[in-house]
C-alpha cells in the first residue's frame, strides 16, 4: 500500500531519468508480490520455500526503498517514535511466527525426504511431529496416503477427519476419502466423495473422474456411465490439449497416468468406441513420455 502511494504521488510521476527508473523498479516489485498473493488464493503456493523466500525478500526490498510520505503542508499524522515502535513490534511478531513455523517446516521436510526414500514409518514419525504447524496443506495428505498404503484404515480415517477440519474445500481430500471408502467396498460413500472431489477439482485433476468411473464399473451401472460419457469425453478432450501445452499436468501431477487409466477403462467397457480412446491415450502417452525424460534429465536443485 505504501508503494502504491509513492507510485501515484506527484513527485514520482515526473522528474529525472533516475527517478523514473526508481519508480519502474518499485512497480515491478509491486507486481511481483501482488501476483504471488493473487496466485496464493488459488494454489496456496506460499507454503513452498522456493516461493516464500523470494517473496519476503522482495517485500523487504520494497519496504526499504519506500519512505512514508507526508502530505504537503501538513504535519505527519503519527510521530517517528510511534512508527518505529509499530515497526519493531511487527517485525518481532513476524520473527516469532517464522521461528515457530520454521521448526515445523524442518520436521515436515524431514518427513518428505523420508517418504522420498521409501521410509514410510520414519516419514510418519516426522509428519506426526509436525502436526502443530499452521500451514499444513500437504502434511495431512501425505499422512493419509502413507496410512492407506500400509492398510492402517482406522488411523487413516482419523487423519482424513483432521484435514477436513482444516480445509474441506480441497478436492484432494475428497478424492482420498473416496479411495478410502472404495477400498472398504463402501460404494455409495465412495461415489459421494468422488463427486464432491469432481465438483471442486475436475479442471485440475482427473483422479475424481477415474474414481467415479471405477464405482460405476464395480456396481455394473453401465447405462448410467454411458449417459455421462458426453460429459466425461468433453473434459477428456480439454485435458488432451492441456497436457500437450502445459508441462504442469505432467511434471507436477498424475494427470497423464490417470488419463491413460480412464481411457483403458472406457475402452474395455465400450469396445465400439475403443479406437477413439486409443488415439486420445496415445497422444497423451507420447507427449508425457517425452516430457518425463526431459524432466528426469534436469539436475536436482536445493529448493526445487
Amino acid at each position: 500500500w505504501r508503494g502504491w502511494r509513492i507510485v501515484v504521488n506527484s513527485q514520482w510521476l515526473g522528474g529525472s531519468e533516475q527517478r523514473s527508473e526508481e519508480r519502474n523498479e518499485i512497480i515491478l516489485l509491486l507486481v511481483s508480490i501482488s501476483g504471488v498473493l493473487a496466485h496464493n488464493f488459488i494454489d496456496y503456493n506460499l507454503q513452498f520455500v522456493g516461493i516464500a523466500l523470494p517473496f519476503w525478500i522482495i517485500l523487504a526490498l520494497l519496504y526499504s526503498q519506500v519512505p512514508l510520505p507526508a502530505l504537503p503542508g501538513k504535519a505527519p499524522p503519527i510521530t517517528s517514535r510511534t512508527i518505529r515502535f509499530v515497526e519493531i513490534t511487527f517485525v518481532t511478531a513476524l520473527l516469532l511466527i517464522a521461528l515457530f513455523e520454521g521448526g515445523f517446516l524442518l520436521t515436515s521436510s524431514l518427513g518428505r525426504h523420508a517418504e522420498a526414500k521409501n521410509e514410510p514409518e520414519r516419514a510418519l514419525f516426522w509428519y506426526n511431529t509436525a502436526q502443530g504447524e499452521w500451514f499444513s496443506r500437504d502434511l495431512h495428505i501425505s499422512r493419509i496416503q502413507l496410512l492407506l498404503n500400509k492398510n492402517a484404515l482406522p488411523e487413516a480415517s482419523i487423519a482424513i477427519s483432521d484435514y477436513l477440519n482444516v480445509n474441506e474445500n480441497d478436492h484432494r481430500i475428497w478424492k482420498i476419502k473416496g479411495d478410502f471408502h472404495l477400498q472398504r467396498r463402501e460404494f455409495n460413500e465412495a461415489f459421494m466423495s468422488y463427486e464432491r472431489a469432481y465438483l471442486y477439482g475436475k479442471y485440475n485433476d482427473l483422479g475424481p473422474m477415474l474414481g467415479i468411473i471405477d464405482v460405476y464399473l464395480k456396481k455394473q451401472e453401465w447405462f448410467t456411465l454411458k449417459n455421462r460419457l458426453p460429459e466425461f469425453e468433453g473434459l477428456l478432450g480439454e485435458y488432451v490439449d492441456a497436457i500437450e501445452r502445459n508441462i504442469h499436468f505432467i511434471a507436477l501431477s498424475r494427470t497423464a497416468e490417470d488419463f491413460l487409466a480412464i481411457a483403458d477403462r472406457l475402452e474395455k467397457a465400450f469396445p465400439e468406441e475403443g479406437p477413439r480412446y486409443q488415439v486420445m491415450g496415445a497422444r497423451v502417452d507420447r507427449h508425457a513420455s517425452i516430457e518425463r525424460e526431459r524432466f528426469r534429465a534436469r539436475p536436482l536443485g536445493r529448493l526445487w
